[in-house]
Parts: structure tokens; C-alpha cells; sequence
């Protein structure tokens, strides 16, 4: 299927309320994924779908998103990058340490366990030490944002950055860790739109960027996920016997994301990328996920 674009001439959009009104000819998944934005009072929509196949769809797919929790795959890919340079190791000792640095100023910052986290029990870990794979683990499967700030500690931005340029992925930006508020009130964000989020996906799979053993981890990470709500729930992928390694992203009250490699019962793997904006409704948007999910994979695999 040939790239789509949701701003043609088949479809005639204004903004009211934060919502969707449109009127759609000729696309019935096009008009089907922006019915879906209008019912859930989504602002914006960004997905990419490469199918078993190689052939893509896209909607939006350079539309710019708060990266959220997603930013946390190409953390994990660049220490899997160092790794096989042989600057990191997967078993060595990391200290855990509420204590990081902002790539603003240098300055001091902690984190809040109160704040929302993904997981608390590191919290209870500071002093002691963890393995580095322990913690890429955490920053994966639970969505630890004390493990992501310790991994980023390890790898730091720039190298993230340089990983991300190397696979084409221009407009994945992971400039700080999180919590980091000097750096986000001076601009810094960490930034993606659903292409970029796609190729680290596509990276991963790439025999030519990863070895066997660290694509195998890391898709062995993700398959681990804890939040399945997503990608998982809309494609029935227990019900299919698909095996999704995905990782979703989460603010409150604006930003629902899950991005995913897809992998069917004959060992063909897809990659599918949904971003949402503006769903004020954290159960509302969970589910518009699921269901533009859904509807893209159903259409592209009847």
C-alpha cells in the first residue's frame, strides 16, 4: 500500500474543541482513523505501518509528538550500541543514586518518587548497586524513569543522538533525562514523529546495525512489557498468536502513545508506530490506541 497522507485533497478538516471534523472520500482507513481522532477529542494523529510484506502506510507520519516514555527504546538501543563497542558491559555495576545533572546547566536535580513512575521499587535500592541490563530491564518492562535517568547517565544524550542520525531516525531527539526541568524550561524536549520511532524499530531488526544477540535482547526486553493496553489489545495479539514487543508513552491528560514490533506465527515481523495528542481522558485515550491499532493492522492484513 502506498504512503498516505492525511492532508490531501480527500479530506477536508478543521479544528473544534480540540477535536476532529472531517469530511473523507475515497480512504476508508483514512476516514476510519480520523473518525476515531473526532470520537476521542484527539488534536493530532501520527502513525507508520511497514507490513510483513515491506509495503507501508502512513498517517501524519512526520506530524512532531512529546516522545514520552518512547524515548526510552533508543536509550536502550544505544547501550546495547556501546556494548557491542565494547564501552559498556551488560553485567556491570551501576550505583543507585537519586542524584543527576542537568544537561541544561550542570545543576543538581532528584527525582520525586511521589511523581508518577512507572515503577517505585528502585526507590527502595538507592545505595546499593544493580547490573546495567537490570536497569535497562526496568526502564523497558516498567517504564522506570529513575532506570532511565541511571541508563542515560551511562550513555549519555549526544551518543543517542549520534545513534539516531546514524539510522536515519532525524527527528527522534532524546536531549535530556527525565524530570530534567531546567532543560525542558530552556526548550530541551525529547521530541519524535512516528517515522523516526519506526526506523529505531526497524533498526533493531537490522542485522547490519545489531548483532543477533543484541537484537534478540533487546526484542526480548520489549516482548517483556508491562503496559499491553496498547498495541497488544487492539490487534487481538493473543488471540492471533502474534508476538508484540512494544513500548507505549503516557502524560496525563494530552499524550498516548505505543510503538511495536510485530512478529506472526510464520516468524515475519511488522512494525507499527501510533502517536496521539490531546485526549483529556487517560481511559479514552488508552483505548484510541487499541483501536486505531486495530484498524490499521485489520486493514492491511485481510
Amino acid at each position: 500500500m502506498a504512503s498516505r497522507r492525511s492532508k490531501t485533497v480527500l479530506t477536508l478538516m478543521v479544528l473544534i474543541a480540540g477535536g476532529f471534523v472531517s469530511v473523507v472520500a475515497g480512504d476508508p482507513l483514512q476516514q476510519q482513523i480520523e473518525t476515531l481522532g473526532m470520537q476521542a477529542g484527539a488534536e493530532t494523529i501520527g502513525i507508520y505501518y511497514r507490513g510483513y510484506d515491506g509495503k507501508t502506510f502512513t498517517y501524519q507520519p512526520d506530524e512532531m509528538f512529546h516522545a514520552a516514555s518512547t524515548m526510552k527504546v533508543p536509550v536502550m538501543m544505544e547501550v546495547f550500541h556501546q556494548v557491542q563497542e565494547g564501552k559498556l558491559k551488560l553485567d556491570q555495576p551501576v550505583s543507585i543514586k537519586n542524584e543527576f545533572h542537568s544537561m541544561q546547566d550542570g545543576s543538581a536535580f532528584a527525582l520525586d518518587p511521589a511523581d508518577e513512575d512507572g515503577d517505585k521499587t528502585l526507590y527502595d535500592k538507592i545505595g546499593q548497586t544493580l547490573p546495567l541490563k537490570d536497569l535497562v530491564d526496568l526502564m523497558i518492562d516498567q517504564s522506570s524513569n529513575f532506570a532511565t535517568d541511571l541508563v542515560i547517565q551511562q550513555v549519555s544524550p549526544p551518543n543517542v543522538m549520534a545513534l539516531m542520525k546514524q539510522i536515519g531516525a532525524n527527528h527522534m531527539n532524546v536531549l535530556r533525562g527525565v524530570q530534567d526541568l531546567k532543560a525542558y524550561e530552556a526548550g530541551k524536549n525529547n521530541t519524535t514523529d512516528a517515522a523516526s520511532l519506526a526506523y529505531c524499530y526497524e533498526a533493531i531488526l537490522n542485522s547490519k546495525i545489531f548483532t543477533s544477540a543484541s537484537r534478540d535482547a533487546m526484542i526480548s526486553v520489549l516482548l517483556a512489557q508491562h503496559f499491553r493496553a496498547g498495541i497488544p489489545a487492539g490487534i487481538k495479539a493473543e488471540e492471533r498468536n502474534l508476538k508484540v514487543a512494544n513500548k507505549d508513552g503516557l502524560i496525563e491528560e494530552d499524550i498516548h502513545h505505543d510503538s511495536a514490533i510485530i512478529t506472526n506465527p510464520a516468524g515475519k515481523s511488522a512494525v507499527l508506530v501510533i502517536l496521539t495528542r490531546g485526549v483529556r481522558d487517560d481511559t479514552i485515550g488508552k483505548k484510541l490506541v487499541a483501536d486505531l491499532a486495530g484498524a490499521v493492522y485489520d486493514s492491511n492484513n485481510k
